[in-house]
This record gives C-alpha cells, structure tokens and sequence, in this order.
C-alpha cells in the first residue's frame, strides 16, 4: 500500500486528525492528490527538517494541541 493509498483510510477512521504526506513523487499532480485525500501538508523529499518543524509547530497550534 502507498502512502497515497493509505491516506484515505487514515482520514475515514480518524477525520481530524492532522497527516503530513512525504514523499520522493513531488510533482504537481501527487501534490494535488495528496491534498484532496486530505493531508494537512505535502513536504517532498529530502525533508527540510526546520521547515517541518515549522509546519508541526502551524498545525499544532491550529490544532489548539500541544502541551
């Protein structure tokens, strides 16, 4: 199963759940569905380890989660 395939089922059994897709496929049309099936962000590979930092830090405080 891919990620992409998965995340469909991720977001049915747990819809506010938050899921950053990271992929090595970063075209326009992965990114597209990606986002459609529901993640909350798309980072391609190599990650930028600060700037999912960043984004965690975004979607937690969103969230209203965290400590």
């Amino acid at each position: 199963m891919t990620g992409l395939q998965l995340l469909p089922v991720v977001k049915e059994r747990r819809p506010n759940l938050p899921v950053f897709m990271i992929s090595a496929y970063g075209d326009k049309d992965t990114v597209a569905t990606a986002m459609e099936c529901g993640a909350t962000k798309f980072l391609p590979k190599p990650v930028d380890f600060a700037q999912l930092k960043q984004d965690v830090a975004a979607v937690i405080a969103e969230t209203g989660g965290g400590a």
